[in-house]
């Protein structure tokens, strides 16, 4: 395996996997930064603060629109990539069938929520 395969990989890797995690750390911390403001404002017998309240509910049809797009296009970028590897480069065939079905997994999955938003715009205009 050459350098640029290998690069390649750990590049790929870091970008799929490192990402999501990155996010949901994130969500972690700032659910715990909240817990803790809670926690002292009860030691000290002080009022408890509101939870900052989201602007947007999940059942909002536009978080559904911007996941969807987000999914599809990574989705389509993995599959992209899959299919270069197999042009391109001369590496292993399980590498190249796990990257184009992780890419249509991903795909799918942005696509069922797109779908999602058109049925949620629908019935929102029906209203």
């Amino acid at each position: 395996m050459s350098f640029t395969e290998a690069f390649m990989i750990i590049t790929i890797n870091v970008m799929v996997l490192g990402i999501p995690l990155l996010a949901i750390y994130r969500g972690m911390r700032k659910d715990k930064m909240l817990s803790e403001e809670r926690k002292m404002a009860i030691e000290k017998g002080i009022a408890l603060p509101e939870f900052p309240e989201n602007n947007k509910s999940k059942t909002d049809p536009m978080v559904n629109l911007r996941s969807g797009i987000i999914s599809l296009g990574t989705g389509l970028a993995i599959f992209i990539v899959g299919i270069l590897l197999m042009t391109l480069f001369v590496v292993e065939q399980w590498l190249v069938i796990a990257s184009i079905s992780l890419g249509l997994v991903v795909s799918g999955f942005g696509g069922a929520k797109l779908y999602f938003y058109s049925l949620a715009r629908k019935a929102q205009l029906e209203k």
